[in-house]
This record gives C-alpha cells, sequence and structure tokens, in this order.
C-alpha cells in the first residue's frame, strides 16, 4: 500500500513538473499549436488572476515573476499568430518594403509608434500590416521595432471595416478579441465569434478554423479560473 501510494505521488510530482516545463522552458517552436493555446489560457489567467500555483506574483516590487510570465505569454501568443504572417509577408512581397522614412502617408516617430497623416492614401493591405504589428509590437523592415499601440490598431481596423468594408480587418479584429486585446487582460469570446463568423460570411476561410477553437477556449477558461464579473 506504501508503495502504491508513493507512486501515486511520484507520477503527480512529475506530472505537475512537467507542466510547469511546458508553460515556462520548453521551446516553443517544438510545442504543437493546439497545446500553445492552452498554455496562453493558462499563462493569461496566471497574469490576471495572480493565481499562485503559476507562481505569479504580480505585486511584488521588482515585478520579475510577473514579467517572466507576461514575456512567456507572448511569446506564445507571437508563436500563434504566426500562421497569419501572410498578412505582412504579402506586403514585402508586394512592395519589396514599406517605405517609411520618407513616406508622405505615414511615418514612425521616436518612440517607435506608427503616425498616420493620410489615412486614405494609404493602400489597404499596408494598412492592415500595421494592425499586425500595432497588436503585439515587433521589427518591421527598415524600423528599429514598434511598440504595441491597440488603440491606434483599434482606429485603422474600425476605419478599414467602415470606409473600405474589408473582410480581412473583421477578421483580424475577431482574432484580436478571440485572444485578448492585451495580454493580461480576459478576452471577449462573445463579441470574438460575431466577428469571425462575419467574416466568415465575408469569404475568409481562416474564419472557420479560429471559430472551431472557441468552445475550447471557453472550456479552458471556465475550468482554469473563474469568469470576471
Amino acid at each position: 500500500m506504501d508503495k502504491l501510494f508513493l507512486l501515486i505521488i511520484a507520477a503527480l510530482l512529475l506530472f505537475f513538473l512537467h507542466e510547469y516545463y511546458l508553460l515556462y522552458f520548453k521551446n516553443i517552436e517544438s510545442i504543437s499549436d493546439s497545446k500553445l493555446e492552452e498554455l496562453f489560457i493558462k499563462l493569461k489567467i496566471a497574469l490576471i488572476k495572480d493565481l499562485p500555483k503559476y507562481m505569479v506574483r504580480k505585486h511584488q516590487d521588482d515585478g520579475n515573476d510577473y514579467r517572466r510570465v507576461y514575456t512567456r505569454a507572448r511569446d506564445i501568443l507571437y508563436k500563434i499568430l504566426d500562421r497569419y504572417r501572410y498578412i505582412y509577408l504579402n506586403v514585402e512581397n508586394k512592395y519589396g518594403s514599406i517605405e517609411i522614412k520618407h513616406n508622405p502617408n505615414f511615418h514612425i516617430n521616436g518612440a517607435g509608434r506608427i503616425v498616420i497623416n493620410s489615412i486614405d492614401e494609404i493602400e489597404q493591405d499596408v494598412l492592415l500590416c500595421f494592425c499586425f504589428y500595432l497588436y503585439l509590437g515587433g521589427y518591421m523592415r527598415h524600423t528599429d521595432g514598434l511598440v504595441p499601440d491597440t488603440k491606434n490598431m483599434f482606429q485603422i481596423l474600425d476605419y478599414l471595416i467602415d470606409k473600405r468594408n474589408s473582410a480581412e480587418a473583421v477578421f483580424f479584429k475577431g482574432l484580436v478579441f478571440k485572444y485578448g486585446v492585451e495580454i493580461d487582460t480576459m478576452p471577449d469570446l462573445e463579441f470574438a465569434t460575431k466577428l469571425l463568423n462575419l467574416a466568415g460570411q465575408k469569404g475568409v476561410g481562416l474564419a472557420s478554423f479560429e471559430l472551431e477553437g472557441i468552445n475550447k477556449f471557453s472550456y479552458l477558461y471556465s475550468t482554469n479560473a473563474e469568469k470576471p464579473a
């Protein structure tokens, strides 16, 4: 009986060590997409709820634990969204590069933010490319890096939806609400479902793929933490 008990304890310990390794240390490139999304949700909930079981101490003076989990969650989301890298690759292939320094319609300021001077004069695919980088930040070709700016991103997306009837913009906005406007905020799965359904009706085939994951997301959020009020 004692041996069986010890084996059970050892198995549980190995399981939790493996989960901890997956959450924080395993190379993201070697983790499947479905597992990445599960890990992302667990990390997001840890950030939001400050769950002790994920060893997050958000209110520490140095904040190192919080930043570590935040960075891991962000890097995982980068990898998840890498399936949509065509958004910026198409622009690079079409235009060669986006000329930032001498473009009269937009520029990037010293703080790494996109400043749009004349949105009506900018091609739709370039604006969508901007939104991709504005969501999480990153290094667009010929820039020193862009900082996240979701306020600017939503202004561009809403312009594309309202003024140019862009199905891709509806789709991308649905993605943002599915994964969360910020890394450490809860998603709006109901609104994401509405947007992704609309994108699918407008002919975006990938919308059905993202919709398939909505139910899984709802289940994982409900089983890992209480929903916020």
